[in-house]
């Protein structure tokens, strides 16, 4: 059984036996499918966030970032808004659980810190209307930086770093703060992980971009 409450019945949604909700590894997979269009609907929970991951609701209890966590939000933010201003002028970076919808899929995430370059930010839709769900970005994101907390589940950082590849997006960071690691995931490379003094540059997909992976985590 699931671990966490699932969603209301809304349109086409099924149950996927496939899911194996015993398996310690997943902490925030439903198992129930459904279009963006049926997630939009979805009504707000006081309790849980929700994601839709290639058409399967996840769902995580609301917590409070912790002191690692939204230390290392605030400094990857801080190293990333300078760089991407010379370096894509027009281009955003937006932190908190910024939803993002990607293209093609029937995927819709929060991200701790993502970047977008000028082209994506100047195609985004305009705002929705009254009940026409939320506010969010859409499109391919050039990062997606993933902070580990304490409650997140290996299978399910993995699954969003699998998806956002599935997507394009061409780099996702995963940093982990009681590790004090950054791990770099590419489409074309195996995963690279950084530490102390080690510093991440001369990457192509964010060029001039230099960052020590210490400097991530006070």
């Amino acid at each position: 059984m699931s671990l966490l409450t699932p969603p209301p019945p809304i349109g086409s949604l099924r149950r996927d036996p496939s899911v194996g909700f015993d398996d310690p590894e997943w902490s925030a997979r439903t198992g129930y499918r459904m279009s963006l269009e049926e997630f939009a609907r979805l009504p707000d929970s006081p309790d849980l966030t929700r994601y839709l991951v290639d058409g399967e609701v996840w769902e995580y209890p609301v917590t409070v970032r912790s002191r690692p966590h939204s230390t290392c939000e605030a400094r990857a933010a801080a190293k990333l808004v300078p760089w991407l201003d010379e370096a894509w002028p027009g281009g955003e970076v937006a932190s908190g659980e910024a939803a993002v919808q990607l293209p093609g899929r029937e995927t819709r995430l929060g991200a701790d810190v993502v970047v977008f370059d000028a082209e994506t930010v100047a195609a985004q839709p305009p705002p929705p209307g009254k009940d026409e769900g939320m506010y969010v970005w859409h499109g391919t994101p050039r990062l997606v930086v993933e902070i580990v907390s304490f409650t997140d589940r290996a299978g399910d950082v993995a699954g969003k770093v699998s998806e956002y590849l599935a997507a394009g997006v061409p780099r996702i960071w995963v940093a982990d703060p009681m590790l004090k690691t950054l791990t770099v995931h590419r489409p074309d490379a195996p995963a690279e992980t950084f530490q102390g003094d080690r510093v991440l540059e001369h990457d192509a997909a964010l060029p001039g971009l230099r960052v020590r992976a210490g400097d991530l985590f006070g």
